[in-house]
């Protein structure tokens, strides 16, 4: 029992990883700069590694290091994800914000895509 509550505690201090770096990445959104892929995948090195010599029984991993590694893949998925969220977000407003001041100025006229 005690290896299902550690490997839950390290699922959940994970998480905890994703929701403090969603939340920094709202407070400096516009001074981070978007995660290159390669970079994403150097930080994906430390949950593998640990993963995979679990999985092939070359040595028991702690439940300090697969929190660790969960919490690096937790930040990097948010650093690499949220930019484009952002983006996105940001389009929609810009596309929201045309399309309302047309409908403002020529309440008849037809919008174009």
């Amino acid at each position: 029992m005690e290896r299902g509550a550690n490997l839950v505690a390290a699922v959940v201090l994970a998480d905890g990883s994703m929701i403090v770096a969603g939340l920094l990445f709202g407070l400096f959104r516009r001074r981070v700069p978007k995660l290159p892929v390669k970079i994403y995948l150097l930080f994906l090195i430390p949950i593998a590694v640990d993963g995979l010599t679990q999985l092939f029984g070359l040595r028991t991993s702690s439940w300090w290091l697969r929190t660790l590694t969960g919490a690096l893949f937790g930040m990097a998925t948010v650093w690499l994800a949220y930019p484009y969220v952002q983006e996105s977000m940001d389009q929609t407003r810009r596309d929201t914000e045309r399309k309302l001041n047309l409908e403002t100025v020529l309440p008849h006229a037809k919008i174009l895509p």
